[in-house]
């Protein structure tokens, strides 16, 4: 009986929902942001920032003159396959040290 009762209510409710969307912008995005900050380790233990070699001590000041040029401050960390994991913890740790930046690891997909 109820049954027969929702299936003859149901259809007469006529539910409505009002949405309001955003208006389409007319304005066009001109400024491009900087390309992400890339900081790779290789096998071998040697740093680059954004595909350039860079010492352990001058890896902090560069990545500060990298993060000045930027609104955010998000590095993207990829270390090799064959990189020993205390490498890689050493690279990381040591850009996490001196600059306040959020350090993102790239899944293999992404990563080279």
């Amino acid at each position: 009986m109820a049954l027969i009762a929702f299936l003859i209510i149901t259809p007469l409710s006529n539910a409505q929902l009002s949405v309001t969307l955003p208006k389409k912008s007319s304005k066009s995005v001109t400024a491009e942001s900087p390309p992400s900050i890339l900081l790779t380790v290789d096998d071998a233990g040697a740093l680059a920032l954004d595909g350039t070699l860079v010492s352990r001590a001058d890896l902090l000041d560069r990545l500060r003159r990298a993060m000045d040029a930027r609104s955010d401050a998000v590095v993207f960390f990829d270390a090799s396959d064959d990189t020993p994991y205390e490498t890689a913890m050493d690279a990381f740790d040591l850009a996490r040290s001196g600059a306040e930046v959020t350090i993102s690891v790239l899944p293999d997909k992404f990563a080279r």
